[in-house]
Formats: structure tokens, sequence, C-alpha cells
């Protein structure tokens, strides 16, 4: 199923359709209401409201901006274990970097040699 054509716009789309979109908005919160009608997120909102003239309370902006990177923070510490890096790995008395433990098979990893 294709997504409504208003969350496919690009910039200069949406900040024409907003012009009309706007003055019909009956919500409490215009950048959420934005956010969710073009599909795009709520710093991207805030950005093209203001350039539509709208002024946007600068506490608000400024919890937006500090969720934003509180939730890219959390991403990185999630994609920061990697598993290819065995001096972070831990290992059972069974296993360690060089030899790993598969049942009904065993393969030496020592520089490519099997």
């Amino acid at each position: 199923m294709v997504a409504p054509k208003r969350k496919r716009y690009n910039k200069k789309q949406r900040l024409a359709a907003a012009e009309k979109w706007i003055p019909t908005y009956d919500g409490k919160n215009l950048v959420k209401g934005y956010s969710n009608w073009f599909g795009v997120d709520k710093i991207c909102a805030i950005n093209e409201l203001e350039l539509l003239g709208h002024e946007i309370d600068s506490e608000y902006k400024e919890q937006i901006y500090k969720l934003k990177k509180r939730q890219e923070e959390a991403a990185k510490k999630e994609n920061f274990d990697d598993p290819g890096d065995l001096k972070t790995r831990e290992f059972d008395d069974w296993q360690n970097a060089d030899y790993y433990f598969i049942a009904g098979c065993s393969i030496r990893n020592n520089l490519g040699r099997i």
C-alpha cells in the first residue's frame, strides 16, 4: 500500500501545501499536527513552520532538540556493541577467540587457516 501523497512531498511541495493546510488545522499543537500530517519529524516541522512565519515557543524547541539528542545517543549506545570485536566479547570455558564450539563440528580460526 502506498503512503498518502502528502507524506511523499519534498520540502518545496510541503511548504506550498502547508499554507493551505495550516488555517484548517484545529489541533492544539501545530508542530505535532504538521509532523503527523506531512510525515516529517518534529525538528523538520519546526524549521518549516518557522520558514512560513509561525513562531514556535523556544522552550518547546529546546525540549524537542534535547529529546532528539537523547534518542541519537541511545541509538549509538545500542549499536556500540560490535559482535566482531573479539576484545570486548566474553567467552565461556569451552570457547575462546581462536576456537568456536559448534555441536558436531569444530573449526579453528587461526588467521584464515582451517
